[in-house]
């Protein structure tokens, strides 16, 4: 992605580099992909500034081998296949059975949507002071069966768990 003139970027692309980021701090259980070669995939639910953003910064990748593929989802019955799925601000409606069919299976689910990680999701994209900082629900992503880096840990804020229960 090259800067602006400004050099300044967007809060929708800055999430969006964090969403493609995200997948080098994350580890799926190998079962999570039907081979090595598999595509790791990441799914948008709804349409926001970010999910317009993702194609570009997607296009061409790879992490750790993975191919990143991105397909749009209408709805939580869809998610099949999905290692990473953001939901749109604007979204909401589907939060619950997104969680719900995301239940315990490895699937890193990612949202801007305020109180997104107390509410189960895994990482919430939170903009403080212009800047973009990712809270995550610790106890969401270990019910998962995904490991997240201390790396990443570091960077975040970690959900209290008692809260996001």
């Amino acid at each position: 992605m090259n800067a602006p003139a400004d050099g300044t970027f967007s809060a929708s692309a800055v999430k969006g580099v964090f969403l493609f980021n995200f997948a080098s701090f994350v580890r799926w259980p190998d079962a999570a992909f039907a081979n090595r070669n598999a595509d790791l995939v990441y799914c948008t639910m709804g349409r926001d500034d970010v999910v317009a953003v993702l194609p570009g910064i997607l296009a061409g990748e790879t992490v750790d081998g993975h191919r990143l593929s991105l397909r749009a989802v209408d709805d939580p019955g869809q998610l099949a296949g999905c290692h990473v799925v953001y939901l749109a601000d604007g979204a909401d409606s589907t939060l619950a059975p997104m969680l719900q069919r995301r239940g315990r299976h490895p699937v890193l689910t990612v949202s801007s949507t305020t109180g997104f990680a107390t509410r189960g999701g895994h990482i919430e994209l939170e903009v403080s002071d212009r800047r973009v900082r990712p809270r995550i629900n610790a106890a969401a992503v270990a019910d998962s069966g995904l490991s997240v880096s201390a790396q990443l840990y570091r960077l975040a804020t970690v959900v209290d768990t008692d809260t996001a229960r």
